[in-house]
């Protein structure tokens, strides 16, 4: 793994170019997991179409993540390639528990119980 990048994920914040390096490893969950380290100014639409690509690619692997994937990343419900992999009810936009590493709990607006615990999206 690239030095530069080892030391921005153990920093704890994450650039485009650290996400493009994931999805150019097929690295989706790790992207998943890195994606909202990237700061709120800087999700571009490219940050969304990265998100994207890899909440399908996870889905594709492991279709009852869905649910979970479409209320952390509302934007998913109108890709065509996400929304397609499950038509029924397990794509939704339910606002369901959802686990959110603290340090990324301000930036997406949700409450956390506890640190490293599970959190409720604030509707």
């Amino acid at each position: 793994m690239n030095t530069l990048l080892l030391m921005t994920l153990l920093a704890g914040t994450a650039t485009m170019e650290d996400l493009q390096a994931l999805g150019t490893q097929s690295a989706w969950a790790e992207l998943l997991e890195r994606a909202e380290d990237v700061p709120a100014a800087k999700r571009t639409d490219e940050w969304r179409a990265l998100v994207t690509k890899a909440a399908t690619a996870v889905v594709q692997a492991d279709d009852s993540r869905a649910a979970a994937l479409s209320s952390r990343y509302p934007f998913l419900a109108s890709s065509p390639a996400f929304s397609k992999l499950n038509g029924s009810a397990s794509v939704s936009t339910t606002r369901e528990a959802v686990p959110v590493p603290p340090s990324s709990s301000q930036a997406i607006g949700v409450e956390a119980q506890s640190p490293r615990n599970t959190i409720s999206a604030v509707s």
